[in-house]
C-alpha cells in the first residue's frame, strides 16, 4: 500500500508549490474550517475575488455515517460479475455514465455515529511516522502545526 506516501501532505505540498506560484495557493486547515466556517468562507472568496452571497449557514455534508449492513455496503459497492454485469445494463439503457443508485441505497440506511478514537500505542506509532513531514509542511504552509506533534491527553 502507498497510503504512507499520499498521507505525507508536507511531500504533496512540496509538489504543488513547484507547479503553481504561493500566491495561487490558498492553504485551509480541517480543523479552523469547522471552528469557524464563516470566516474561513468568506476568506475564500476574498482569496478568489468573489463578493460575499452573505450566507450564515453552513450545513454539515459529510458526517461520520455508518451504514446498516457492511455486508450490503460491500455488496452495493463491489458487485460479483453477474450484478455487475446487469447493473451496467441497466445504467446504459437508462442512457446514464453514471448511476449514483448504490449511493442513495446506503445514504438510506446509514446513520451518524462517533468515530472511535485511535489506541493510544497507534496514535504515538503515527506521530513518529509523520512528525517531520509535519514539521517540513508547518514550514511550507508558514503555520504552526505544532499541536499536531504534541502528546494528546488520553
Amino acid at each position: 500500500l502507498t497510503y504512507h506516501n499520499v498521507a505525507k501532505l508536507g511531500q504533496q505540498v512540496q509538489r504543488l508549490l513547484t507547479t503553481a506560484p504561493r500566491e495561487r495557493i490558498m492553504f485551509i486547515l480541517n480543523n479552523e474550517l469547522h471552528r469557524d466556517t464563516k470566516r474561513v468562507y468568506e476568506a475564500v472568496l476574498s482569496f478568489l475575488g468573489l463578493p460575499s452571497d452573505g450566507r450564515t449557514d453552513f450545513a454539515q455534508i459529510n458526517r461520520n455515517k455508518q451504514h446498516g449492513s457492511m455486508r450490503l455496503a460491500r455488496l452495493l459497492r463491489n458487485p460479483p460479475p453477474p450484478l455487475a454485469f446487469i447493473k451496467q445494463k441497466l445504467r446504459e439503457g437508462a442512457g446514464l455514465k453514471h448511476w449514483n443508485i448504490v449511493g442513495r441505497v446506503l445514504e438510506r440506511f446509514a446513520r451518524p455515529m462517533e468515530r472511535k478514537p485511535l489506541r493510544p500505542e497507534f496514535r504515538s506509532e503515527l506521530e513518529a511516522y509523520f512528525r517531520d513531514d509535519v514539521l517540513h509542511l508547518s514550514e511550507l504552509i508558514r503555520r504552526d502545526l505544532s499541536a499536531w506533534t504534541k502528546k494528546k491527553a488520553a
